[in-house]
């Protein structure tokens, strides 16, 4: 059973490859694939796995077909539909999933491939609507679409795991009104005991943490409180998920089982242990309704039932063979799950654990029952960690040995005792709810401590499939019994995930990364021994900014721990919001700035004409601005010019017209250049002609956001790039393209443009830089 289900999950994963989807009528193949597969022992495994991959197929035809039509981008819509999601209430926005269940009727001719499940914001601060209630709103969608770079959160597909095809903004309009209509469903329910809890605790630290754990909204937790769960390897704590959904069922039939041996009547129908397998089942799924059914807690709910399956059947089912049962109902019930790493580290975890203890004898004591099973995870998962999200917690061993037996001995009993006990004894349940946060605000001070002695983080690159593959065999061989001969090669396995995965330019040699921020500017140069970031990006709100979003994570995943020189061209926040998340996270060894004095960094200096240096046989190079004047207006934006040998980059930042002009007057030969970096995102006040056929590029980047309300690039600066430039010049922008990587190579210019060289069926395809008719 388990190769012939490995084989179907392969099927799926291999259809999550794919950059579009192959035609629809190969569903047909479905069923002959399952009937061959019953009577066709010797072909069974290669017929799974096409089953696997029509199967997951299907499911993605049947979601991509609810597609808002391009026509109705940015048009202005009136819709009706019940709030879908627990509101996340920001300080300059409310944010939440529309059920929509009426669309204007202009629309109605596609209602059948329209979206039924959209993303909103609302940025009116009188508007707090609730989950569960019906609304008739005025918005403005467009497709699903997020930022797309290396090493970066793939937005797009977690929508598209979601179910949610198409994103947008509620429009201030008198047709936006609350409908006379009851409240209702799960997410009302959990709306309820979510004001019922804010007005019992406030809004406080411990107050977020609990109703994390009580309702699986994490919409209280600070930029902050991630980093130290990160930095401890505690985060799943904070999910309703495999751990607290099985200790809720755990609970449940410790409780059932002594009742229901009470009662004899009752036994002689329904054993008791097996009534107390049921009851753990039920309180599990009613934990799991807390969630929202959330796809954490959905698949913890999957799991647990093949558990019980298995007892209640009283087979001895191998952990392989119930792994892969969970598995499958798993991938049948939501084949996209696997794009989720929680669903990695998950099953991998109850692998590991039934790795390293099954080859031991069970012995008493706190180490050999709690103890070791924590350093197994520890040791078992790492590999995965550093996969998915380029580092590993060091402290994580040693803030789960008390942070796990903590929250679920303490927090969570207090928690679902004092939820039980609200609607019928408010006081008792208050009091045991502020427990449950004044033992949530302990564990986090014992965090900061631990993070105070302890280093925090391990951080690689990303390693490749090969590696990765590697350091798990490495992992399972070092996980045998100490017995085992030769068990410590399983160390030289592991090794090569501690070694640079990414290779470095040659000597002369550079690359350059235009990185997809949306509205604003984020690059990356990289030469042998050195890294230089120009611009951040912005800074989207207190919880989000292109900084910790896009820079960092490709930093990570480049091998990256430490900035040699940062330049922020000018004090436009699409340019420099993300310069303090950034500089919190990774050391800057110096840095440039038209105005250094709003840089968080101690060391900021005034970029001026003249200022120069010498990497790796690349030449840096400052243009403008030839005085430090205070001003943060686009004209005294740092220019940076690259020269090697293999090529060169002009990066003007938001320099206009008049600064373009003064550059030609006074630095006419240092202008030319391989690839440009469009003045200011390719508005009309910026790329005069006189500045374009002095550049002469090969190749000009746009960095401009998806549908950005400027409209940039402008069409007629489009059409003057073409006209302008000696030998006819490729457009790219960021919008369309994501990331764009050009690699400077002693054997030639390499390009790479991630939206179309690692697309997948689930990403957005706009319309590209240069239409029909620009040229």
């Amino acid at each position: 059973m388990p190769t012939g289900i490995l084989a179907f999950m392969l099927g799926v994963l291999a259809l999550l490859q794919c950059p579009a989807l192959p035609p629809p009528a190969l569903v047909a193949g479905l069923p002959v694939c399952l009937l061959l597969a019953c009577t066709q022992p010797r072909s069974r495994a290669v017929l799974l796995f096409a089953a696997g991959f029509l199967y997951a197929l299907g499911h993605a035809q049947l979601r991509l077909q609810q597609q808002l039509p391009a026509a109705l981008e940015g048009e202005s819509l009136t819709l009706r539909g019940t709030i879908a999601s627990l509101p996340d209430y920001l300080p300059e926005r409310t944010r939440f999933n529309l059920a929509v269940s009426e669309w204007p009727p202009g629309a109605r001719s596609a209602m059948d491939t329209l979206p039924q499940t959209i993303r909103l914001s609302w940025y009116d601060s009188a508007q707090r609507p609730r989950a569960g209630e019906s609304w008739q709103l005025r918005v403005r969608l467009k497709r699903p679409h997020g930022f797309l770079n290396p090493g970066g959160f793939d937005y797009e597909a977690w929508l598209f795991e979601q179910g949610i095809r198409a994103s947008g903004y509620v429009r201030s309009h008198a047709d936006n009104r609350r409908l006379p209509r009851p409240a209702r469903g799960i997410h009302h329910w959990r709306q309820q005991l979510r004001e019922r809890l804010q007005a019992v605790l406030g809004t406080g630290n411990g107050a977020a943490l609990v109703r994390a754990l009580a309702l699986g909204d994490r919409s209280g937790l600070k930029p902050a409180d991630w980093d130290r769960l990160r930095a401890t390897g505690t985060s799943h704590l904070l999910a309703i998920s495999g751990l607290h959904i099985g200790l809720v069922a755990a609970l449940a039939y410790l409780l059932v089982r002594p009742i229901g041996s009470l009662f004899v009547g009752l036994t002689s129908r329904v054993p008791a242990q097996r009534a107390g397998l049921l009851a753990g089942l039920i309180a599990a799924g009613g934990y799991a309704a807390l969630s929202g059914l959330a796809i954490p807690a959905r698949r913890a709910l999957i799991m647990l039932a093949v558990v019980v399956l298995a007892l209640l059947l009283q087979r001895r089912w191998r952990l392989g063979d119930g792994l892969a049962l969970a598995l499958l109902l798993v991938l049948l019930f939501d084949p996209f799950a696997l794009l989720a790493p929680g669903l990695w580290l998950s099953f991998a975890a109850v692998a590991v654990i039934g790795w390293g203890l099954a080859w031991r004898l069970p012995q008493n004591g706190f180490w050999w029952r709690y103890g070791r099973t924590q350093a197994l995870i520890a040791l078992g998962l790492a590999p995965l960690l550093l996969f998915w999200f380029q580092q590993v917690p060091l402290a994580g061993f040693c803030a789960n040995l008390v942070a796990v037996p903590w929250v679920s001995a303490v927090v969570v009993p207090l928690i679902l005792l004092a939820l039980l006990l609200l609607g019928v004894w408010p006081a008792a349940a208050a009091l045991l709810l502020h427990m449950a946060a004044l033992a949530l605000d302990w564990l986090w001070q014992g965090l900061d401590l631990l993070l105070a002695w302890l280093p925090a983080l391990l951080i690689r690159p990303q390693p490749a499939a090969p590696l990765l593959l590697a350091g798990l065999a490495g992992a399972a061989l070092l996980l045998l019994p100490r017995a085992v001969p030769a068990r410590w090669l399983g160390l030289l396995w592991l090794l090569p995930l501690l070694l640079p995965a990414q290779p470095r330019p040659d000597n002369g040699a550079f690359r350059l990364a235009v990185l997809d921020v949306g509205q604003g500017l984020a690059a990356v140069i990289e030469t042998q021994r050195h890294v230089l970031v120009y611009d951040t990006g912005a800074r989207f709100s207190d919880r989000f900014d292109a900084g910790s979003a896009v820079l960092l994570p490709y930093l990570l995943s480049r091998g990256h721990e430490r900035i040699d020189q940062l330049i922020v061209s000018h004090g436009d926040n699409d340019h420099i919001g993300g310069t303090a998340a950034l500089a919190a996270q990774l050391p800057i060894m110096a840095s440039l700035s038209s105005v250094p004095a709003a840089l968080p960094l101690d060391h900021a200096q005034h970029c001026r004409a003249g200022q120069s240096w010498h990497w790796d046989g690349v030449d840096f190079t400052i243009l403008h601005p030839r005085d430090t004047q205070a001003a943060a207006d686009n004209d005294q934006s740092c220019v940076l010019k690259i020269d090697s040998p293999v090529g060169s980059v002009l990066l003007p930042g938001d320099i206009e017209a008049t600064s373009e002009y003064d550059l030609v007057r006074r630095a006419a030969a240092q202008l030319p250049a391989d690839v440009l970096l469009a003045p200011h995102h390719g508005s009309r006040t910026s790329s005069t002609a006189v500045f374009i056929r002095t550049v002469d590029p090969d190749y000009t980047v746009f960095s401009a956001g998806y549908r950005n309300r400027y409209q940039f690039p402008d069409r007629d600066i489009i059409r003057r790039y073409h006209s302008c430039c000696q030998g006819d010049t490729a457009l790219y922008s960021t919008a369309s393209d994501g990331a764009l990587l050009f690699d400077f190579r002693h054997d030639g210019l390499q390009r790479r443009r991630l939206r179309v060289d690692a697309r997948r069926f689930w990403h957005n395809k706009p319309e590209p830089v240069v239409a029909a008719g620009d040229r």
